[in-house]
């Protein structure tokens, strides 16, 4: 589950990254023939989608990493983390805590299936805030 945060991390580094790189970024080199946007525009893009990205994993990892990591910590001991819904809490030494972690994750689940969805929908909607001006209808 702390894999999202390290994609979205490479993702935003990526697009970051290709501002430096090259005379395009990445989103100019991708879209730039079905599109034709002034440079600034393209800056513009590239760093939203970045900072989204970087934004979208320190929520995730707001709601899984560093709750988990306390709570596998003091429950499991060795840090590995599994899926919590199938185990008995009833039946552990520390029926507390299990619940906490089992909260945790489908806290996390929630996030994953409506923020994550939620705010790359935020970020389409910029984008297609900020390109309206510059499409010209044929």
């Amino acid at each position: 589950m702390w894999k999202v945060s390290v994609l979205y991390i490479v993702f935003a580094l990526v697009l970051i990254a290709s501002l430096w790189i090259g005379n395009k970024s990445l989103l100019q080199r991708m879209l730039g023939k079905e599109m034709h946007l002034p440079n600034i525009i393209w800056t513009r893009i590239t760093w939203l989608w970045g900072l989204g990205f970087i934004g979208i994993a320190i929520i995730n990892a707001y709601y899984y990493v560093l709750p988990s990591i306390q709570a596998n910590a003091n429950f499991f001991g060795d840090g590995e983390r599994f899926g919590l819904s199938g185990l008995n809490c009833l039946e552990n030494s520390k029926p507390n805590l299990c619940l906490l972690a089992q909260q945790a994750e489908e806290s996390w689940v929630d996030f994953k299936l409506f923020g994550t969805m939620g705010l790359t929908l935020v970020l389409i909607l910029i984008t297609v805030a900020m390109i309206s001006k510059h499409i010209k209808d044929k």
